[in-house]
């Protein structure tokens, strides 16, 4: 329910900061307006690390357009999972457990067929470092170090050494 006049003019903040045709459906977004319609702010997340604002300014009756760059907070976490058929169901109640089954997959590309190597009742360990934001989960990053335990005892054992992208 925001006029049209103003939905443009929104727009036209927008795209100096951020391309309009990259916003997807089903990301989040708040909306705030005054009881007659004007609109105080706008904002949308763009991804795990960025959110789109657009806001009047201090003072002003002009709003202003910006990208922010979350301040993410980094813990490592422990996850461990009991392998009951296959890695992917044992990590897909993780959060992004799709992309912790992708990371161990090339940890331990040249030790492990995951697929045929893996026994029910063996499992794996990992510290992976996470990321949060406001105290809330937002992704995991690298993994620090996994351990696969077949059998009950422990096989394989991976470190990270550094980061792949020269950090």
């Amino acid at each position: 329910n925001i006029p049209a006049t103003l939905a443009n003019e929104v727009v036209d903040l927008i795209h100096p900061v951020f391309d309009v045709r990259k916003i997807r459906f089903g990301n989040p977004f708040r909306l705030e307006k005054k009881r007659d319609g004007t609109l105080l702010a706008f904002q949308y997340k763009i991804d795990d690390e960025r959110i789109l604002k657009v806001e009047k300014e201090k003072d002003s009756s002009s709003y202003g357009a910006r990208v922010e760059k979350l301040d993410l907070e980094m813990r490592e976490n422990l996850v461990t999972a009991d392998i009951q058929s296959s890695l992917w169901e044992s990590l897909e109640s993780q959060p992004r457990g799709d992309m912790l089954v992708s990371s161990l997959a090339q940890m331990f590309a040249w030790d492990v067929d995951f697929n045929t190597d893996i026994q029910r009742g063996d499992q794996i360990r990992m510290v992976v470092q996470a990321q949060y934001h406001e105290g809330k989960f937002v992704k995991y990053g690298k993994i620090q170090a996994a351990e696969l335990v077949r059998s009950g005892r422990r096989s394989l054992e991976h470190f990270a050494i550094g980061d792949r992208d020269g950090e």
